[in-house]
């Protein structure tokens, strides 16, 4: 009669794992859609004011950015869905996957603003630069393909 306890006690135990673990695939579903979603937006979307002001000339740091986006966005999506597969199926193999995956990703996302903290000075330098360029061609007469910029431009300016 105790052994049917401690069996009742642990199916509850790994119930309520199940439980914590199937929220915490579907938080990270929903970052990872999130982040594809922003990225297919920077991508298939040229109306912004983000576009505008990092258009400029042969580099494109929005179609990078946007790319980049999409990767991790997948690959976030990927890992949650194979995690959620190996809590509810119980694979353990999926499992084990699934959160070597996730710490990759979270070393990655570490990585990444780390770099972006010991470049903010220059990427401030650019996005002001940036700003005065497209400030500095505004309502210029010879620059009559640039109005749509100046459309949004005029949007920020209305609604800011």
């Amino acid at each position: 009669f105790k052994t049917e306890k401690r069996r009742m006690k642990r199916r509850d135990k790994i119930l309520i794992q199940k439980y914590y673990l199937n929220v915490f695939n579907g938080i990270f579903l929903a970052l990872g859609l999130m982040l594809l979603t922003f990225g297919l937006w920077l991508l298939f979307d040229r109306n912004n004011l983000f576009s505008v002001l990092f258009s400029s000339g042969e580099n494109q740091p929005v179609a990078y950015i946007s790319c980049i986006l999409l990767g991790i966005g997948s690959v976030i999506t990927m890992t949650s869905a194979m995690g959620f597969l190996g809590s509810v199926m119980e694979i353990k193999c999926l499992l084990v996957t699934s959160m070597s995956f996730q710490i990759v990703v979270f070393v990655t996302q570490m990585a990444i603003l780390v770099l972006i903290f010991m470049k903010k000075e220059e990427v401030h330098k650019q996005w002001n630069n940036r700003i005065d360029e497209v400030i500095s061609e505004y309502g210029n007469e010879s620059l009559t393909e640039r109005e749509p910029v100046w459309n949004i431009l005029n949007a920020v300016q209305h609604n800011v």
